[in-house]
């Protein structure tokens, strides 16, 4: 067997055992860890692969047992053990695989001492790599036959590698394994031919920069070696393709670096195959089941990591449940209060109707309501744990179960990989924490466990590579023999930066007995070579692409082209923009050159985006008013007739996409359901009492409609709201006792026949009777600027209006109305005698205000069966005035029609702009404006 090995070639590599040989026996191309495998094979020393998380657990047991003031990471342990683990188990690999003895090399630094204690715990303990290698070279101390003729190291500076591979390599030598090193592939004799030769002569140092007679010429630009800058992937994306449009070949590699979305895309559009999408993610939805359960576990719940896990594609609560339970969280976020119970109790009676439509027997109905019920116990009524005492580990490990016996179930009828990888992983994470040896885990445990079991997450299976002329590596180093062209896409720093891990003190003392740990910094060094490897494997052509940004984040150039520009275009000699282009060209210029080759590109003509549109055209007699209305459907008609049209005649809704509402309708709900509890008890509480009561109704009630300010970051705005609501509520009981008004109802629904087809129906939130005996009603709001509310009642509030009419068996009569607004304690009253004269806020007739409603209402259904809807915050000026209009396709188009004059319902009320959802298709929100 012929072994071609490289430190960075286990993974893709180019050429493959190949070559370019149509078949070939007996030759692989690989690295160390591939090279250990084969050795392990050959002499018999495989042994089940053990799982990184599942050492971590294990060793962390053991550091809790030693963990006392005389060990070094004692207080590191007490604040993250988990991570003290992971770190003190690398540690300790570090000196497994160099040849520590925990026996005999004691002494050399407390933290050494402390790994060998560590180490001496008799337990069973699982190998890792290190315990491997360890165990291969103690093997390979007896005689063995090994199944291998020659070893040729493509390396350029063996020196570099950790010294166990030296270890390794002495090992098989001993064996009879010939070890030949072959860097003849990488000599060039015409170093200053091109570009990218001139640059080649520097790096194999042929000769120096700053040699006059090597320089003779100026670099010349030829295309050989040139940086792509682009401001956007797309940009960077669109050269790569049309390179490889025109020199793509077999005799070509590139270095995708992890692959692109983007880059895929484009591809496909020009009908090439994919380079595949090597980058991890973890933010598979499948994947975020397990972390997503056990973050709904701890106290206070996070509502939006609620939601999540109620709104994933793929979720283990059943949809007749988790829909119901999704759109409670998204008005009120919070579990436990009466619609949350509903929503569950709904939810099953859905499923039992169902199973006996289906004609199941009674017995079949029972176990299929036992495992509905075990489902909810899971997933929605569960117990909740305090984060830093932690959670008992039976339950954890419960939960991982269960998790993982939906995966498997899924995984069976789906035949989807990533749940059986949903699964793995909560196999792994019960394995881990059944191992630690403890009884309770705190939410920092249980988070760190659970980002090493995830990881970087996996590949995405449906990203692969697709078969290619080209080659493609994701990695510089894995280029071993020449090739004519190299494009290094996603030509960016790599990250990462050595750190010291042991002293100079602990590395001197390791030497001396015999242990070599790696050199610091050869880790770099050997990053170095591997890109200069890229350059000078190029024969024709080394193209390096640089997009600024890459995913939205900045992304600065690697630093192998300041190496580049040293070499052979310092700053001083002005040739630097002849190796640089920008990719964005390829999109600004009718005539581009790209490698020496020139591309035409045919603009595109600019197309006239629309105008905002005033004016719409529905086939006449097909929108008209509802059975029911609402003082908000009023508000939507008066105030924008397209908006109540595609509201509620065309049905067009906003996306799927539920989210917790916004803070201030959460506090808005919570003051509601805390003024309705209060005044439903008794509505004569003296100030102090109602101020005590309401503070207690808060807390109970912020579990139900609130859970987000339970969060720690909420602290302030929790006390803040309290106080809040607790003044306003003592000073609007203080009004009722002062006044004697008694409240009757609260949320009371109410609805009237409006005219002979239409009724007017609504939920008002407090009613009740005067000191006189006459009914009266308080609307209440949660507002920051509680003056809007006095503005409305100063001009046209057709809220109060309406709700003022659904109230009154005489049209003519006016009853006491009012605002309470929940958060400032102002009561703002329209003028009358049962109300004190410090509330009033003058305005219009209450009367009058529904006479100008029905009068406005009337005339916005004539222009709407007419077949005109109108945007009003559209201007006339603004909008398209197209004389001749369009007809309407067919019963259900609206198109733009030519303007028509504004009637006496125009500006009865400002359009509801703020809060529309249509802006972006009357052209106000920009889009087509």
């Amino acid at each position: 067997m012929h072994i071609i090995l490289g430190y960075e070639l286990d993974s893709n590599t180019f050429p493959d055992a190949l070559g370019e040989h149509e078949a070939a026996v007996g030759t692989v191309v690989t690295g160390f860890r591939g090279l250990v495998g084969m050795l392990e094979t050959q002499l018999g020393l495989i042994s089940p692969q053990v799982s990184e998380i599942q050492r971590i657990a294990e060793w962390e047991e053991r550091a809790r047992r030693c963990a006392d003031e005389r060990f070094p990471f004692v207080k590191s342990f007490a604040v993250d053990s988990w991570n003290t683990a992971k770190e003190l188990l690398r540690r300790r690999d570090e000196l497994v695989i160099a040849g520590w003895d925990p026996d005999t090399h004691v002494g050399g630094s407390p933290l050494i001492d402390a790994l060998a204690r560590l180490e001496k715990i008799v337990e069973t303990k699982s190998p890792g790599f290190s315990d491997r290698v360890s165990t291969l070279l103690t093997t390979l101390q007896q005689p063995a036959r090994l199944d291998m003729d020659t070893i040729t190291v493509v390396d350029e500076n063996p020196a570099l590698w950790d010294p166990w591979c030296h270890h390794l390599m002495e090992a098989v030598e001993r064996h009879g394994v010939t070890v030949q090193s072959d860097l003849g592939s990488l000599s060039r004799t015409d170093y200053v031919s091109s570009d990218l030769a001139r640059f080649q002569g520097v790096v194999s140092g042929k000769f120096r920069p700053e040699d006059p007679d090597k320089f003779e010429a100026k670099i010349t630009g030829d295309g050989s070696l040139r940086l792509i800058h682009a401001e956007q992937e797309f940009d960077a994306g669109d050269y790569l393709v049309t390179w490889l449009q025109l020199h793509g070949d077999e005799d070509t590699v590139i270095i995708d670096g992890g692959g692109s979305l983007f880059l895929d895309e484009l591809l496909h559009r020009r009908g090439l195959p994919a380079a595949g999408v090597k980058q991890p993610s973890k933010w598979r939805s499948i994947l975020q089941v397990l972390p997503l359960t056990i973050d709904t576990y701890w106290e206070p719940l996070l509502a939006g990591r609620l939601l999540e896990l109620l709104t994933l594609p793929q979720s283990p609560v059943p949809s007749q449940l988790r829909y119901r339970l999704a759109k409670i969280l998204a008005s009120a976020p919070g579990i436990g209060g009466p619609g949350w119970e509903k929503a569950i109790h709904e939810g099953v009676q859905t499923y039992e109707k169902k199973w006996v439509e289906d004609q199941l027997d009674e017995k079949e109905i029972r176990k299929k309501r036992d495992r509905l019920q075990d489902i909810i116990d899971v997933w929605v009524n569960h117990p909740y744990f305090d984060a830093n005492e932690g959670m008992p580990v039976q339950h954890l490990v419960r939960i991982c179960q269960k998790v993982g016996q939906w995966a498997a179930s899924r995984a069976m009828s789906s035949n989807d990989s990533l749940y059986m990888t949903a699964q793995q992983q909560t196999a792994q994470v019960a394995d881990a924490v059944k191992s630690l040896g403890v009884d309770r885990l705190t939410r920092l445990e249980v988070g760190r466990i659970l980002d090493s079991v995830l990881g970087e997450g996996i590949t995405l299976p449906e990203m692969e590579q697709q078969a290619s002329p080209w080659k493609l590596v994701q990695h510089p180093g894995q280029i071993w023999a020449p090739v004519s062209k190299i494009v290094w896409w996603g030509f960016h720093r790599s990250g990462g930066t050595s750190t010291r891990t042991w002293t100079r003190a602990e590395r001197k003392w390791l030497q001396q007995q015999g242990v070599w740990l790696p050199e610091e910094g050869a880790h770099r060094q050997r990053e170095a070579l591997a890109w200069q490897r890229a350059a000078q494997m190029a024969k024709t052509q080394f193209i390096m692409i640089a997009p600024d940004k890459v995913r939205g984040a900045a992304a600065p150039v690697h630093p192998l082209w300041d190496e580049i520009r040293q070499a052979i275009a310092p700053p001083r000699s002005g040739d630097e923009q002849k190796i640089t282009c920008d990719a964005s060209n390829l999109r600004y210029e009718h005539v581009v050159r790209i490698a020496g080759e020139e591309v035409t590109r045919r603009a595109l003509a600019p197309l006239q985006l629309p105008r905002p549109l005033r004016n719409w055209e529905a086939p006449a007699g097909r929108i008209g008013p509802r059975e029911m209305e609402s003082a908000t459907s009023v508000e939507k008609l008066l105030g924008c007739p397209l908006n109540w049209t595609l509201s509620y005649a065309a049905g067009v809704r906003e996306g799927g996409m539920l989210s917790l509402p916004n803070e201030s309708i959460m506090l808005g709900t919570l003051a509601h359901e805390v003024l309705c509890h209060l005044l439903n008890e008794s509505s004569h509480w003296r100030k102090e009492d109602a101020e005590r009561r309401a503070g207690d109704l808060f807390d109970d009630l912020v579990p139900q409609y609130a859970r987000p300010l339970l969060e720690p970051q909420n602290g302030v705005l929790l006390t803040e709201t309290r106080i809040l609501l607790q003044k306003a509520l003592g000073r609007f009981c203080q009004f009722l006792n002062e006044t004697g008004i008694q409240i009757d109802e609260t949320e009371y629904p109410i609805e009237k026949q409006w005219s002979d087809s239409i009724k007017m129906g609504g939920r008002l939130d407090l009613v009740g009777k005067t000191e006189s005996g006459s009914r009266l009603l308080f609307d209440a709001k949660w507002s920051r600027r509680p003056n809007k509310y006095r503005e409305k009642l100063e001009k046209l509030s057709p809220q109060l209006a309406l709700y003022h009419w659904l109230l009154t068996e005489d049209e003519a009569e006016e009853i006491p109305v009012a605002y309470f607004m929940l958060r400032s304690g102002d009561l703002f009253a329209h003028p009358h005698t049962d109300i004190p004269v410090e509330h009033h806020v003058n305005g219009p007739s209450l009367v009058e205000s529904v006479a100008q409603l029905r009068n406005g209402m009337e005339q916005e259904w004539q222009r709407l069966s007419g077949g005109t809807v109108v945007a009003s915050a559209i201007t006339m000026d603004d909008s398209e005035t197209d004389a001749a209009g369009h007809q309407a396709a067919d019963a259900s188009t609206i198109v733009a029609v030519a303007p028509v004059p504004p009637d006496e319902s125009d500006g009865l009320l400002e359009p509801p702009c703020r809060f529309c959802e249509y802006q972006n298709l009357c052209g106000l929100g920009g889009v087509t404006a």
